[in-house]
């Protein structure tokens, strides 16, 4: 669990595959390791795919959806919700 710990501060973005190469043991070992020491995947609100007026656009359209009393779906992506509006009209 050391070594674990060590390699998590020296690796801190490697994958649980590539963990379990360094150590030779299975991907499922790494994951339970993981919880153990009560590990988990960094999660970054700067994600580099984030696209700030994508975001915008889409914060806008739900709010003035929300304020004409209509019901907003949680949606993957911006180009989902363009084809949504598309198809039923609703903008």
């Amino acid at each position: 669990m050391e070594r674990l710990e060590h390699d998590i501060k020296m690796y801190p973005n490697a994958y649980q595959r590539e963990r379990a190469e360094r150590f030779g043991v299975s991907a499922v070992g790494i994951l339970k390791a993981l919880r153990r020491l009560g590990e988990s995947y960094k999660k970054t609100l700067n994600h580099p795919k984030k696209d700030p007026e994508k975001r915008s656009v889409l914060c806008q359209t739900c709010d003035e959806l929300k304020s004409k009393g209509n019901r907003v779906l949680p949606l993957m992506n911006l180009e989902s919700r363009i084809i949504c509006q598309e198809l039923t009209g609703i903008l």
